[in-house]
């Protein structure tokens, strides 16, 4: 689940939501175009399936090959089940998976890594695109946000050392290089 939410950049919900019919396995791409939602605590075993967050929030991803593997043996796994069909969430089996919280602190508690919210996954996937150049209009539709602008009124901090870069390449363009 947490390779999931890091590498797919997805809300909580959308991965909730998401189930084994929403991968295609021969295209490695996943379909995000629901999202499970709890009324009352995150504990709650009752949810619906909505709509995602915005309208470009329905998507299509391609899935990164370690994810994609990891995918595929949570899916072997789950399939040993003898009631089990692609309807399943592939986080949580019958229903969507519950008490994320709680589960959370658990693996807080069990290993001594410093605790981040779940979004912060989301947030760790933009900024290993960001940081690797990607085009910012792509980390946009990857994220599913409604514009652009949402992404770059987000993440305008990351690309301050950005500046230093685009006086590096402008001056590469009008110095040449010294003759020796």
């Amino acid at each position: 689940m947490y390779e999931t939410l890091y590498y797919c950049g997805l809300r909580r919900g959308e991965t909730r939501g998401l189930q084994w019919k929403d991968v295609n396995w021969i295209d490695k791409r996943l379909s995000v175009t629901k999202q499970a939602v709890t009324h009352g605590s995150e504990s709650s075993t009752i949810y619906e399936l909505t709509k995602p967050k915005t309208e470009k929030s329905n998507r299509i991803l391609f899935i990164a090959e370690i994810l994609f593997k990891d995918l595929k043996q949570l899916y072997e796994e789950q399939k040993q089940f003898a009631d089990f069909n692609d309807n399943w969430f592939i986080f949580g089996g019958f229903i969507p998976i519950t008490f994320y919280q709680m589960r959370h602190k658990n693996i807080e508690k069990d290993t001594k890594i410093k605790r981040i919210r779940l979004h912060d996954f989301r947030h760790s996937c933009a900024s290993l695109l960001i940081n690797n150049n990607a085009n910012i209009t792509v980390v946009s539709q990857f994220l599913g946000h409604a514009s652009i602008e949402e992404t770059l009124d987000t993440y305008t901090y990351m690309f301050k050392d950005k500046l230093y870069d685009a006086v590096n390449t402008i001056n590469k363009l009008t110095y040449p290089a010294p003759s020796i």
